[in-house]
Parts: structure tokens; C-alpha cells; sequence
């Protein structure tokens, strides 16, 4: 491996997340998307979620010191938007 291709593999392991912050991540996105699902408030509600924003395109670097990682989820419900204002969804009762 030449110097320069050293250097890189540097830099990218100093920018990337390590893997106990990645497994953090997953472990905590991967709870919230189930609990939508099965929670009484939102499991009638929950078309689908999804990952989305640099997280989920791995392109998501590592934070500086006493910052923190967000993760994009995506929540698709069936609320008619055509009949529902978005002030009454967020009104509805939360999980929180």
C-alpha cells in the first residue's frame, strides 16, 4: 500500500463512526420504528418509516467531542392531509 493510500484509510477511519456509536445508532432507530409500529397511538396510523439524510446514505461522520449523531426517520402515516391540518396532527396524543 503506497503512503498516499496509507493516509487515506487514516483520515477515513478518524471521520467515520466507530462501531460502538454505529451499533448505539442502530439499536436505537431500530427500537423507535418498532415501537411506532406496535404502540396503540401510532400502529393504525404507520404506513411505513424509513431511513433518510447522511446516516442512512453512510456518509455520516463522526461527531466532534460533546456532540451528538442524529439519524433521519422517516414516518409515513395515513393521516389525510386534505382533512386533517398539520397543527391536529401534531396535536394528536403522543408516545412521549
Amino acid at each position: 500500500m503506497s503512503a498516499i493510500q496509507t493516509y487515506f484509510q487514516d483520515f477515513l477511519t478518524n471521520i467515520r463512526l466507530p462501531d460502538n456509536l454505529k451499533k448505539a445508532l442502530i439499536s436505537a432507530h431500530t427500537e423507535l420504528r418498532e415501537q411506532l409500529k406496535s404502540d396503540d397511538l401510532t400502529k393504525d396510523l404507520l404506513v411505513e418509516s424509513f431511513l433518510q439524510g447522511s446516516y442512512a446514505r453512510s456518509t455520516c461522520i463522526k461527531p466532534a467531542p460533546g456532540k451528538k449523531v442524529d439519524v433521519d426517520v422517516i414516518v409515513v402515516t395515513n393521516i389525510d392531509h386534505d382533512t386533517v391540518s398539520a397543527q391536529e396532527a401534531f396535536e394528536r396524543p403522543r408516545l412521549i
